[in-house]
């Protein structure tokens, strides 16, 4: 950008010129080492070269005997010249670049002005855990004295998010899920059956069931009292030990055997009263959140875009296999109709089979 524009767009960026006094230039300086420029340096016009080049050096480090200097990058000001800068037709808006030429210049190889050569401050995970006045340390002793226990973001967090769902449930865009017991649900669905999903009539394998603590629990209705749930739970235990060990159908073992083996059901956590089970899903196609890890917490593996957890109730297994895209149209209607009657997602029920 020439002289005159460039002053001309500082014009119209500041609103005006700075006011300097008589005699005086605002010149930028460039350095052929240095990727900085230097805006708007006053110079007077009556100063020789020699002390030119000494407050140049003040600012780069370069030495007045290895300096050049080029007016606007092609009149060269010279010492011998015995000329003041006025005399060069200086004006404000112009640069003066300077050219370093000595081989062992500080400057050279960007080791003035390049950030990555700088040796930074790093500190190894172990040594961070050795240490004891950091937030870790912190939540490590919170948490041995009260395993519930939670920061005050987390809370905060929380506290937002319980606001925002009280908020939809009023509006009547969110309805509680209906009490299911956890014997009930791991009956039902259990890891390596395929599945259909809602929204959106998503086809998947089930690869996890069991609680996530990493995702905030759902409302449910109509769930029973601490006496009648805990009695209920544990005649539940036993078959939901059985339930998981139990193999898988052979449709659905061969759909499972080509997908990274999923968590053990027998090391999910057994739910106690108001934790609530998630399902965790590996879509056909890349219709989900993640990849089945949710917080930095691995629960399966899969390509990404593919997994989510979902309500049981937005869950339900049976014969669907993976869809041909390739299918015909007459093979397409036979599948529609096999499908059970499910409602659609629309605004006033889509949150209803919330997922993360």
């Amino acid at each position: 950008m020439a002289a005159l524009d460039m002053q001309s767009l500082k014009q119209y960026v500041t609103g005006g010129s700075r006011s300097v006094p008589a005699g005086t230039v605002l010149l930028d300086v460039t350095h052929n080492l240095l990727q900085r420029r230097f805006v708007e340096i006053p110079f007077s016009l009556t100063a020789s070269i020699s002390s030119i080049k000494a407050e140049i050096y003040s600012m780069t480090g370069s030495v007045e005997s290895h300096m050049r200097l080029l007016l606007n990058g092609s009149i060269e000001m010279r010492e011998e010249d015995n000329k003041l800068l006025g005399e060069y037709g200086a004006k404000t808006g112009d640069y003066l670049h300077v050219i370093d030429e000595d081989p062992f210049s500080s400057a050279r190889g960007g080791a003035l002005d390049d950030v990555s050569q700088v040796k930074k401050f790093e500190l190894s995970e172990a040594e961070y855990d050795r240490r004891e006045n950091t937030y870790r340390a912190y939540k490590k002793r919170m948490l041995a004295e009260n395993p519930n226990w939670k920061s005050k973001f987390q809370l905060d967090a929380e506290a937002r998010r319980e606001q925002e769902r009280a908020a939809k449930r009023a509006a009547g865009l969110l309805t509680d899920e209906p009490w299911e017991s956890p014997g009930s649900i791991r009956g039902r669905i259990q890891v390596g059956q395929r599945c259909l999903c809602q929204p959106g009539d998503r086809r998947g394998t089930v690869r996890y069931v069991g609680v996530v603590p990493e995702i905030p629990n759902y409302d449910v209705i109509g769930q029973p009292k601490d006496d009648e749930a805990q009695a209920e739970g544990e005649g539940e235990g036993e078959d939901n030990a059985a339930s998981a060990s139990a193999p898988a159908a052979s449709a659905a073992s061969a759909a499972a055997a080509a997908a990274p083996p999923p968590v053990d059901p027998n090391d999910a956590p057994a739910p106690i009263r108001g934790e609530c089970l998630w399902i965790g899903v590996q879509f056909d196609e890349p219709q989900g959140k993640h990849d089945g890890m949710v917080r930095g917490k691995r629960y399966f593996q899969t390509p990404p875009k593919c997994a989510a957890f979902l309500k049981p109730s937005a869950v339900k297994t049976g014969d669907y296999p993976e869809e041909d895209p390739f299918a015909s149209s007459d093979e397409e209607e036979e599948e529609e109709q096999k499908k059970d009657e499910t409602p659609a997602a629309t605004p006033a029920n889509k949150d209803v089979y919330e997922e993360l």
